[in-house]
Order: structure tokens, then sequence, then C-alpha cells
């Protein structure tokens, strides 16, 4: 009830103008930038972990609609105008895209060559390195036809397939903060628990982004740690480690070091983000429920939001007004 409520509110404020209207009167001009992860086709999205995919007819339709209604921005646009205390005109947007998937180089870059936007690609580097599936995609092959029984996972029991959803969610609580061997070690206990089918590679590896840089050079590379562990948990020298190795495997695959970096999960503690100012990036990008980018914010602290199914919500909370709108008139966000 309260998630179609608060659906309802916010196709009366896109259709009715008021979103506009509110964002020219209160001037809230500045740039939002959007999260992408997974665009497969049906084979291959059903080994992703589902909020990490977006099917590729519904990412065209946002392409479509930012093509005619937005203005898309290079990451490095932006932070340009940052520096020189510019603000984007209202409406500007920037494409992001999380985890190195081999689908954003066989079905997004292709989707954005063919309606000219820029883009930004943040790998973690041993991910690629292994050609490895992320460890929420290996959560869920794993969990996609359970058979019925009980399974113990460090110690813990779950009957399956009642409990299927109990033990995901135990698993992502466990592995989200974990040191990359625990998370290993865990999944090789998970899988030896339930044998599942083998899952086909999701992800790329460095001759793959060589061609994406090759054939689409408006999809820029940025780093996602090595491991894609959590700077907020693991800071001090374990953040500079996975900082600085993955700006100099970028640099060593591909020839030039990555200027921007995204905090894995969109976590990171003060600590971490001085560790990111000093190995060399230009730019750093943590999750925010305040999105919009504006003259001021910290280039390190750079806010994003995941992009959102719905083109009508898409174009809410790409104009201006979100969620600054939904807040004067509820309080909160929505």
């Amino acid at each position: 009830m309260r998630a179609a409520l608060r659906s309802g509110l916010e196709g009366l404020l896109h259709y009715s103008g008021a979103a506009g209207l509110y964002a020219r009167l209160r001037s809230l001009a500045g740039a939002t930038i959007l999260m992408y992860h997974s665009v497969a086709r049906p084979a291959e999205a059903a080994w992703i972990d589902p909020p990490n995919r977006m099917a590729p007819e519904r990412f065209e339709a946002h392409l479509r609609y930012l093509r005619r209604h937005r203005r898309v921005l290079s990451l490095g646009e932006v932070v340009e105008r940052l520096r020189n205390g510019q603000c984007c005109p209202r409406g500007s947007v920037v494409l992001t895209f999380d985890d190195g998937y081999r689908d954003n180089l066989h079905v997004a870059a292709e989707l954005l060559a063919r309606y000219d936007l820029p883009a930004t690609l943040y790998l973690p580097t041993a991910y690629i390195d292994r050609g490895e599936n992320h460890w929420a995609d290996m959560v869920h092959a794993a969990l996609r036809n359970v058979r019925p029984g009980n399974v113990t996972i460090a110690g813990t029991t779950f009957d399956l397939p009642r409990e299927t959803e109990a033990l995901r969610s135990w698993l992502h609580a466990d592995l989200l903060p974990a040191t990359a061997e625990a998370r290993r070690q865990r999944l090789i206990e998970l899988v030896a628990a339930l044998q599942p089918e083998a899952p086909p590679r999701l992800t790329m590896n460095w001759d793959e982004v060589r061609e994406l840089v090759g054939a689409f050079p408006r999809f820029e590379i940025g780093a996602h740690t090595v491991e894609h562990i959590d700077l907020r948990t693991h800071d001090g020298a374990a953040a500079t480690f996975e900082l600085e190795h993955a700006r100099r495997r970028i640099a060593e695959e591909l020839g030039t070091a990555p200027r921007h970096m995204s905090y894995p999960y969109g976590r990171a503690s003060a600590d971490s983000i001085d560790r990111v100012r000093r190995a060399g990036y230009e730019s750093a990008l943590i999750s925010s429920d305040l999105p919009l980018v504006q003259p001021g914010v910290d280039c390190f602290v750079l806010p994003r939001i995941a992009a959102p199914e719905a083109v009508s919500r898409l174009a809410l909370w790409t104009g201006g007004g979100h969620p600054y709108l939904q807040r004067a008139l509820l309080g909160r966000s929505g």
C-alpha cells in the first residue's frame, strides 16, 4: 500500500508538471548521476541477482527518453564544471555502470552508441582478472533451483525451499562486509552444500574490456576497487591497497589510469574518502537520497541513485525536483 501511494504521488507530480515547476521556482539546477549494473538478455539475466539487472528494452526506453528530454553529460564534464564552480543545467544526467558485466559490452554499449550517449563503467579489477561472477550473482545462481531438505551454512540450518529467502538474506548480510577471502570460503561452502548448476560467465575479462574501449570510446573506464569490498568496514591500509592497486591494474591493462571511482555498495568512511583523494582519482561516487549534484559538493562524495525501472519515475527523478518536492509535501522523500 505504501509503495502504491508513493508511486501514485510520483506519477501525479510528474504528469501534472508540478515537479518541473517546483524545480524551476526553486532554481534546482544540477546533474543526477544514475547507476546501472546489468542489461542482460533473458538467457543471462536468469543468472543475475534481480536488483542488479534491467531488461535491454527497458534500458533502451531510458536512453530514448533521456536523449529527447534530458542533457546527458560525461562524468568528466560534470567534474570539470564543479571544479570551475559552474552548475550543470537543470535536467543534466550522467550514466554509470558498476561491476563489469559482459552485457555492458554486448548490449549496453551498442545501445549507448545508437543514441550517441556517454557513460562510465566501474570495474572491480580482481573480478575482471578472474572473469569471475559477482558474489551476489553466485548466491542467486546457487539458490535458483534448490532441492528440498535442510542445509547448514556456518553452523546455521535452513529448511529449503521454505527458508530460501531467509538464507539469501543471511548470506547477503554475511558477505557484504566480509573480506575477500572470507567471502570466497563462504561461497565454496555454499556451492558444496547445494551443488547447484554451474552458471555462465557474466563478467568481462580484460580482452573484452579492451574491445569495449576500442569500439566505444564514449564508454569511460573507472575503478570499483580490487575485490569489491566495503570501504566503510575495511578502511586504512586495506582501502589503500584496494584503491591504488585497482588504479594500477587498469593502467597496466588499458594504458591509461582511471580518473574516477565508485565506492562498492555506495558506502565509505571518512578515512577511505581521504585515501581516494590521495590515490590520484578525480572523483568518487557514493549512494545518497539527496541526488542533485550542485556546485560546492565534494567531488569525492558525488551522490548517485539507482536508476528506476519506470520511465515516468526516471523523468521525475532526473528533472531537478526529486526528492525535494516530495519532502516539501510529506516531510520525507517518500
